[in-house]
């Protein structure tokens, strides 16, 4: 997937260098502009290469009208569009709405190693600067309460940063261990 670098601020006060809702990809052969907006819970979005649309700046001006034209048509956003998804609780129901173990922070996954599938119990959190990290432990190796039980302990030990309340070692285990358990099971 291509990285997408930020694309510098526009001018102060130039309301046609309006970059909302675009974004400037550069990466290996890829070079354009890429709109993306949702309307009524539909995603939007279109890429403008530079190399079809003679460069650059021609790319950004073809995207931007583009986005113009489909911002009129389809009217202003509305509450129920993507403003919604950056409210403190819609990301914790994103958060717990992707989990298989029914915790927070805390996944399952099996790798596959030379043909040989490899579960895994993974704790998730963010740093105190909002980045995200991850450690896995693996059930071959641990069983699974011992893998759960290591990465229980890994999340508990973050809570702090995700503004929640904190749970015990403990808690975080007795949540989620049934769930692992059948995960596990469906693994083998």
């Amino acid at each position: 997937m291509p990285s997408r670098s930020a694309s510098p601020p526009p001018p102060a006060g130039d309301p046609s260098d309006d970059r909302s809702n675009m974004s400037r990809v550069d990466s290996g052969k890829m070079h354009g502009w890429l709109v993306r907006f949702q309307r009524q819970g539909v995603k939007h979005g279109k890429f403008f290469s530079d190399s079809a649309h003679g460069g650059a700046d021609a790319a950004f001006d073809v995207a931007r009208a583009w986005r113009d034209e489909r911002l009129r048509a389809l009217g202003p956003a509305q509450a129920s569009d993507a403003s919604r998804m950056h409210t403190a609780a819609a990301r914790r129901k994103n958060r717990r709405s992707v989990t298989r173990t029914g915790v927070t922070g805390i996944g399952f996954q099996v790798r596959e190693f030379s043909a040989q599938r490899v579960p895994y119990v993974t704790a998730y959190w963010l740093d105190a600067d909002g980045r995200r990290h991850h450690t896995s432990f693996s059930v071959q190796k641990h069983g699974v309460e011992g893998a759960l039980r290591l990465a229980a302990r890994a999340r508990a030990a973050t809570a702090e940063w995700h503004g929640e309340r904190p749970r015990t070692e403990q808690e975080l285990y007795d949540a989620a261990v049934d769930r692992v358990r059948e995960l596990a099971e469906t693994a083998r």
